[in-house]
């Protein structure tokens, strides 16, 4: 055989051999389910084997008799007031051909006493599963909100409390309560209104709902902040949203207030209700937020951090050009006010659309080696007008000038 053969026997033993590594390493890879994502992979290898489980009862009991536990597991206790004794309850059946056993996991759902009449129960029979408590021991569920409840497709969560059956295929049922309480009053935890500029008025509003009074009063509201008005009156005709969600009155609270210095400003609403002869104040925050009277905009900033120019070589010129735009008041002139490090230069010049500016950043050609890309020690071009102190914004540089033909 000649040398020529016997390399191509070699090469075709090689590629067998690698054909077969292969296959061998296919056969023991355990490969993932397409379309399931890595975050959900847990929950998809429990469905997997929670359907393996009931496929094998089912065929396991299929023509034996057996107790079929029949309810849903919803006891809907509605809106319940505070000082009000409630009870509800849903049925249990057997619908099955073999005596169903019941028990309880616990005798307390949500502050209230949880019973069954019956725990035995023969083929065909029924029993009540009660929930009976006072308004005020009720417990609202944290997932049973008004807008869970009445949403059109939300799904109530369970209560951790189950029903534990004899049933071979339905061993455990979630129990699920849907209620809420009743409140006296109903406002807002906060409001945020929209961003506002400088010196703009922000309107906004919002509504205090009772689910107990027919009638109450706002007598006063009263803002910490000096440039704020408010008028206050009576909602005449309840929403259809409102009746459905238990409402029976409410009063609509409108306010406007301005703001001169940009940044982030937190103001209290102190409003003073009378319903019968109860008085009552609570307090509604506002977190207002003001823009920067000055804007900058280029493709290569940051909004966050600014420009970052680099690492430059200090052989060259560079220049940077950024659109410096005033928001409002655009009576005002604008200049470069400050610039650090002492290497960059900064000008600005007027453009034909009325407050806007291009501001050209420049570092000249032979500058010393600097930094300026350490926290605490960035660069920074600060554009203002000069007849106001009080009105400037900052654009922040991050880079360095380096010498490299050292």
């Amino acid at each position: 055989m000649s040398s020529t053969q016997n390399r191509i026997l070699v090469l075709v033993g090689t590629l067998i051999a690698l054909f077969l590594g292969m296959v061998g390493v296919a056969a023991m890879a355990a490969y993932k389910p397409w379309g399931v994502r890595d975050s959900q992979r847990e929950l998809f290898d429990t469905i997997v084997k929670k359907n393996a489980s009931d496929n094998y009862l089912k065929d396991r009991y299929d023509g034996l008799p057996r107790p079929i536990a029949g309810t849903s597991g919803r006891l809907i206790v509605g809106w319940v007031h505070p000082n009000e004794a409630m009870e509800v309850s849903t049925m249990v059946r057997n619908a099955g051909e073999a005596d169903l056993e019941l028990a309880l996991s616990s005798d307390t759902l949500y502050g209230w006493h949880l019973s069954l009449e019956k725990k035995t129960l023969k083929p065909g029979e029924s029993t009540s599963l009660c929930l009976r408590g006072h308004g005020k021991d009720f417990i609202v569920p944290p997932s049973q909100q008004v807008e869970d409840r009445f949403g059109p497709d939300e799904e109530i969560e369970g209560s951790g409390v189950w029903l534990m059956t004899s049933d071979p295929l339905k061993r455990e049922i979630e129990l699920v309560v849907e209620g809420d309480l009743v409140e006296e009053f109903i406002y807002p935890d906060f409001i945020q209104p929209q961003l506002m500029d400088p010196g703009d008025d922000c309107a906004f509003d919002f509504l205090v709902e009772s689910r107990q009074h027919e009638a109450f009063e706002v007598l006063d509201v009263r803002s910490n902040h000096e440039e704020t008005d408010v008028i206050f009156d009576r909602v005449g005709e309840l929403s259809a949203e409102q009746v459905k969600a238990g409402v029976r009155s409410a009063w609509k609270i409108n306010a406007n207030c301005t703001y001169h210095e940009y940044g982030k400003h937190a103001q209290i609403l102190e409003v003073d209700v009378l319903a019968g002869q109860s008085r009552q104040t609570f307090l509604v925050p506002v977190n207002i937020r003001v823009r920067s009277p000055i804007v900058f905009f280029s493709p290569e900033m940051d909004r966050r951090s600014g420009l970052d120019v680099g690492t430059l070589d200090a052989a060259d010129e560079h220049e940077f050009f950024v659109l410096t735009r005033l928001r409002g008041e655009l009576h005002r002139n604008l200049e470069v006010l400050e610039v650090k490090p002492d290497i960059v230069n900064a000008e600005l010049r007027l453009l034909k659309t009325e407050g806007n500016y291009q501001m050209r950043i420049f570092i000249p050609r032979n500058s010393p080696s600097t930094r300026f890309n350490v926290d605490g020690d960035l660069g920074f071009v600060r554009v203002g007008d000069p007849k106001d102190p009080e009105f400037n914004s900052w654009f922040y540089l991050n880079g360095a000038v380096t010498n490299t033909a050292r």
